[in-house]
């Protein structure tokens, strides 16, 4: 499992968590992503993705490089989650689980942006790393 937790600042105001759990399959793997945000724009698409890079550090104003391509090991595309009319979101998918290992996107940022844009403003960003097998997410 992979745990991202994200904590709003004066520059970034998202809060929640996204969990990506391995599950087996008769067909091998797949990855379920979960994810329970708040401070979101209201009724709209917002783009999340992640990063080539896992520094955090500088908030907004930090370079978390290139968003990681939905071709990378784990296959993790999750393109966009839907704020409802509050700010909030709940997400729920599968994806193929490519070679089924999280390490290409463990250590890497995952970031939420101002709009379905890739290149609009992060409002959002969170380190990812490995969790314990208890780690749950309730949506």
């Amino acid at each position: 499992k992979m745990h991202c937790s994200f904590v709003p600042d004066s520059d970034l105001k998202v809060d929640g968590r996204v969990l990506v759990q391995r599950k087996s399959t008769t067909d091998g793997f797949k990855f379920e992503v979960r994810a329970k945000l708040s401070g979101l724009s209201a009724d709209k698409e917002h783009a999340i993705h992640f990063t080539e890079f896992g520094d955090i550090a500088d908030g907004a104003a930090g370079n978390v490089g290139a968003a990681v391509p939905a071709a990378s090991a784990a296959n993790l595309d999750i393109k966009t989650i839907l704020a409802s009319s509050d700010g909030t979101a709940e997400y729920k998918q599968e994806f193929a689980a490519g070679d089924g290992q999280l390490s290409s996107v463990v250590g890497k940022a995952i970031v939420i942006r101002e709009s379905s844009d890739t290149g609009s403003a992060i409002i959002g960003r969170a380190v990812c790393g490995h969790s314990s097998p208890d780690t749950k997410l309730a949506l």
